[in-house]
């Protein structure tokens, strides 16, 4: 049966490309490639000869006809991108829609993909995130895109390149505030690869004070609003349940607690007291 293979490839490093991606490129009729002169590249480096032919966004709709084509007479085709999972904020998925549309087999060929390669090794919460993709490029519309998502509770994803990412960064720190925890991810898997964890002020500052590392395509994970909370109420239980085995006074308790929080003195010890009746109770 004549099958268009979506076909993930290495997002830089060669050897991460699959046995299997290598055999279905080979024996497919032909290949439609975001960049058919960075697939060249690939394709040569695993002896694969099929021909190249372009997909991108400025003509998805005239190289569906094209792949039809090959489809309806029985043989077979892949669609790759310059880079990890195709149809992941690239062209595509209208070409997908439509072959499934006309009862054609679309089949997957997992590999690489740079949201789950970041996500790995931020030591960000992964249950939950939504991936945003690429910014606008326009200093109003990406403020205001990012004041849109700073109350978002789960992790969430960017993509950003050399050009923008201080930009970005700093209006992270102005829309997210300076504490929020990013991981950044640069030139993953390639021989400079190079992965930061801190705030978000912290990042821009090294960024914007070490201008030879701003290179390449960066990946930017940051915690929702909702980890932010959590991970301060961790913090808060740990020094709470640090000084009540102290068995200090609950006035210097209260104070401590006033100075790290900044919540009022009563109110503290009013829940402390609480809190030490249930132990004594229990």
């Amino acid at each position: 049966m004549s099958t268009c293979y979506v076909v993930a490839t290495p997002i830089g490093n060669l050897q991460d490309m699959t046995p299997r991606a290598v055999e279905t490129l080979k024996s497919v009729k032909a290949i439609f490639a975001e960049d058919t002169r960075v697939s060249a590249k690939l394709l040569l480096h695993f002896g694969i000869n099929a021909p190249l032919i372009s997909l991108h966004e400025h003509n998805e709709m005239s190289r569906l006809a094209k792949m039809t084509e090959y489809l309806s007479a029985g043989d077979s085709v892949a669609m790759i991108s310059d880079a990890g999972t195709p149809l992941i904020s690239d062209p595509g998925f209208t070409v997908v829609q439509h072959l499934r549309k006309e009862g054609f087999s679309v089949i997957p060929i997992p590999g690489v993909s740079a949201i789950i390669t970041a996500l790995s090794v931020a030591g960000i919460p992964t249950d939950r995130f939504t991936f945003i993709g690429f910014l606008p490029s326009k200093k109003g519309q990406r403020q205001s895109e990012l004041a849109q998502l700073a109350k978002a509770e789960e992790t969430l994803i960017f993509y950003e390149s050399s050009h923008r990412i201080l930009a970005m960064l700093a209006d992270l720190v102005a829309t997210f505030g300076a504490e929020r925890q990013i991981f950044v991810g640069r030139e993953m898997t390639k021989r400079f690869e190079d992965y930061r964890y801190g705030t978000a002020e912290a990042l821009h500052q090294h960024y914007d004070t070490h201008s030879g590392e701003i290179r390449g395509e960066f990946v930017v994970v940051t915690t929702g609003e909702k980890q932010v909370a959590e991970a301060g109420d961790l913090s808060y239980m740990l020094l709470l349940e640090t000084l009540m085995a102290e068995k200090l006074p609950l006035k210097q308790i209260s104070t401590i607690l006033h100075k790290v929080t900044g919540r009022a003195k009563n109110e503290l010890y009013q829940e402390l007291l609480a809190l030490k009746d249930e132990e004594s109770s229990s």
